[in-house]
C-alpha cells in the first residue's frame, strides 16, 4: 500500500513538471512570435488589423518611431546656391538665422563697340599721295578685357537678403605707324573703352514644384561707361608741313534700378553639380555726353605762312539707358571640413548689352598751303556696346 502511494505521489509530481516546462515553452514561443515578423505566409490576426500592428511593441518599429523623431540635418549636395544670386531652399541654412555669401568673377570678354568715327585725310597736290587715317585703324573687337566682379551679400533662412555687387571693365589700344619713304608721313590712332556698375539689391529665393532653386532681385544701379577714338596724322610734301587729328568722346553716367531672374537645375543627386541661369536688366537715368574735336595746321617755310583750323561739338542730353545681361553656366558645391561653409565653382557664358541713346556732335577742321592740304573729321552719336565671352568664379557661403 505504501509503495503505491509512493508512485502516485511521484507521477502527480512528474506531470506537474512536464506541465510547468510546457507552459513556459509555449510563453517563449509566444513572445518570440511577437517580437520577430512571420515568415510562413499566414498573416496573423493582428497583421490583418492595422490599429493592432501600429501597437505591436516590436524593435523595428521602436526603432522606426525614433527615426521619425529625429530631426534630419539639411542635405548640402544638390542644394541651390549662389551663381551671381545665392538661394536656400526649404530654409536650410548654416550659422543661425543669417548666412553671409560673397564671391568673385574673372570675367573674359570681347567688345563690340560702334566706332565714333574720326578720320584725317591727307591730300598732296602733286599726286603722289592722298591718304585717309582712320580711328577704326584700332579695334577693340579682337581684344579680351579680363574684368573682376565682387560680390557679397547676407541671407536670410526664409529666403530674403540683400546684395551688392561691382563690376569693372577697362582697357585701351593704340597703334603707331611712320609710313615709309623716310618717316615723311605718319600716323597714330588710339581707341579707350570703360564701364562699370555697382548694385544694391534685395532678394528673394525659393524652389519650385519640382525642387529647382529659383532666385529674384530688384534693386538699385549705379552705372558709367564712357568710349573714346583719336587719330593724328602728319605729312611733309614739297618742304611744306601739315598735321591733324580728330577725337571723339561718348559718356554716360547715372542712376537707374536693375532686376534679375535666375535658378539652378541639379544634373544628379549627390555630385554637388548643377546647370544654372540669370537673367539681368537695368534701365538707368542720367547725363549723356557726345564730343567732338579736330584740328588742323600747316605750314610753308618758303613764305614763312602757317594756317590753322579749330573745331569743337558737344552735345548734352538727359536719356534712358538700358543694359541686358544673360549668364548660362555650370556650378559645382562641396561643403568644407575645416569650417561650418561651402564653397563653389562656377563657369558660364556671359553675355552684355549697353545702349546709351542721344546726342550727336559732329566737328571737321583743316588747312592747306600750296604743296599739301589735310582735313581732320570726328563724329560722336548714340553708343552701343556688345560683351561676349566667358566667367570663372568661386566664393563661400557661411
Amino acid at each position: 500500500m505504501t509503495f503505491r502511494r509512493i508512485t502516485i505521489t511521484m507521477s502527480l509530481a512528474l506531470c506537474a513538471c512536464l506541465a510547468h516546462l510546457a507552459a513556459q515553452y509555449a510563453t517563449g514561443q509566444e513572445l518570440r512570435r511577437i517580437e520577430q515578423p512571420r515568415d510562413d505566409g499566414y498573416p496573423s490576426y493582428f497583421d490583418q488589423q492595422s490599429e493592432f500592428r501600429d501597437y505591436q511593441p516590436s524593435a523595428f518599429r521602436l526603432a522606426a518611431l525614433e527615426a521619425e523623431q529625429v530631426e534630419q540635418a539639411p542635405a548640402v549636395e544638390g542644394q541651390p546656391v549662389y551663381g551671381g544670386d545665392y538661394a536656400a531652399s526649404y530654409g536650410h541654412h548654416y550659422g543661425g538665422n543669417l548666412a553671409v555669401v560673397g564671391g568673385v568673377e574673372a570675367t573674359f570678354l570681347f567688345p563690340i563697340l560702334d566706332s565714333g568715327n574720326a578720320s584725317v585725310f591727307v591730300e598732296d597736290y602733286f599726286g603722289a599721295y592722298n591718304t585717309l587715317y582712320a580711328s577704326n585703324a584700332v579695334s577693340l573687337d579682337d581684344e579680351m578685357f579680363v574684368s573682376p566682379r565682387i560680390w557679397i551679400g547676407l541671407q536670410h533662412c526664409s529666403g530674403w537678403g540683400i546684395n551688392a555687387r561691382m563690376f569693372r571693365l577697362g582697357d585701351s589700344d593704340s597703334v603707331f605707324v611712320p609710313d615709309p619713304p623716310f618717316f615723311l608721313q605718319s600716323h597714330y590712332a588710339t581707341s579707350r573703352l570703360r564701364a562699370e556698375t555697382f548694385d544694391v539689391e534685395l532678394t528673394k529665393n525659393w524652389c519650385n514644384y519640382y525642387g529647382d532653386g529659383r532666385n529674384f532681385a530688384f534693386g538699385f544701379r549705379y552705372a558709367n561707361l564712357e568710349a573714346s577714338e583719336l587719330v593724328e596724322s602728319h605729312v611733309e610734301a614739297n618742304g611744306d608741313f601739315a598735321q591733324a587729328m580728330g577725337l571723339t568722346d561718348r559718356y554716360f553716367d547715372g542712376p537707374g534700378f536693375t532686376f534679375a531672374y535666375g535658378g539652378t537645375k541639379a544634373t544628379c543627386g549627390c555630385c554637388g553639380v548643377n546647370l544654372f541661369f540669370n537673367f539681368r536688366g537695368s534701365f538707368l537715368w542720367g547725363d549723356i555726353r557726345n564730343a567732338a574735336q579736330t584740328t588742323a595746321f600747316a605750314f610753308d617755310p618758303g613764305v614763312a605762312g602757317a594756317a590753322t583750323d579749330f573745331s569743337t561739338a558737344v552735345a548734352e542730353t538727359d536719356d534712358m539707358t538700358f543694359i541686358g545681361e544673360i549668364q548660362l553656366g555650370v556650378r559645382w558645391q562641396h561643403q568644407l571640413q575645416c569650417c561650418c561653409a561651402r564653397a563653389f565653382l562656377i563657369t558660364a557664358l556671359d553675355y552684355q548689352y549697353w545702349h546709351v541713346y542721344g546726342g550727336f556732335a559732329a566737328a571737321g577742321s583743316t588747312a592747306f598751303t600750296d604743296d599739301v592740304q589735310i582735313t581732320a573729321l570726328a563724329t560722336a552719336g548714340d553708343l552701343e556696346l556688345h560683351l561676349i565671352g566667358v566667367t570663372v568664379g568661386t566664393g563661400l557661403i557661411w
